[in-house]
């Protein structure tokens, strides 16, 4: 059995609790070790952590959908491992019109150089899309044209081949790697 989205302590416990009273569990910890099994966890306080950790996830993002900066960067200091959720919710609004979550997600920590899922640079999302605005406003924002993809290698630029419509983005791809070496070629 797999856990729900939002599991529920409280509801849990008293899976646990109903055990205990039918017979089918001695004590409670061995209920409660039962229903950590049946979900796939080796013990309960395993389990529990699991729960604890979804719930702050919960947490951050819904802070991060009502733009609320103090409650993302305490939930970020109290769970520093939580810095990819960050990472995934500004791939996700790297679509047109989203420029405001865009920028909360950076002031509030977001790299816009992140590997989403820890293998899709953010810049991937605009471009597979075919979206000139949030393509601009990542590079602008320090984005580098030039990352890749680590599992294959590609980068941005190598995504053109597979789109046909991208010939709106790769030009803004390109200008934004040229100036980039440029400026590096400059300084050494």
């Amino acid at each position: 059995m797999q856990l729900p989205e939002r599991p529920n302590l409280r509801h849990l416990r008293d899976q646990a609790k109903d055990l205990v009273r039918t017979g089918a569990a001695p004590t409670l910890a061995d209920a409660q070790f039962q229903i950590a099994r049946q979900y796939g966890f080796p013990s309960w306080p395993k389990l529990k952590e699991q729960v604890d950790q979804r719930e702050k996830a919960s947490q951050l993002k819904q802070a991060i959908a009502t733009g609320e900066v103090a409650a993302v960067e305490k939930l970020l200091a109290a769970s520093p491992e939580f810095r990819q959720l960050l990472i995934e919710e500004l791939m996700c609004a790297s679509q047109p019109g989203q420029t405001a979550k865009m920028e909360f997600l950076v002031r509030a920590g977001a790299d816009v150089n992140g590997l989403c899922w820890g293998s899709f640079p953010v810049i991937f999302c605009p471009c597979e899309n075919v979206q000139p605005e949030p393509l601009k406003w990542l590079l602008d924002h320090g984005a580098d044209p030039n990352c890749i993809q680590p599992k294959t290698g590609r980068s941005a630029l190598d995504l053109r081949r597979f789109r046909e419509a991208t010939s709106v983005c790769f030009p803004k791809l390109t200008q934004a790697s040229l100036r980039r070496y440029f400026r590096r070629a400059t300084t050494d």
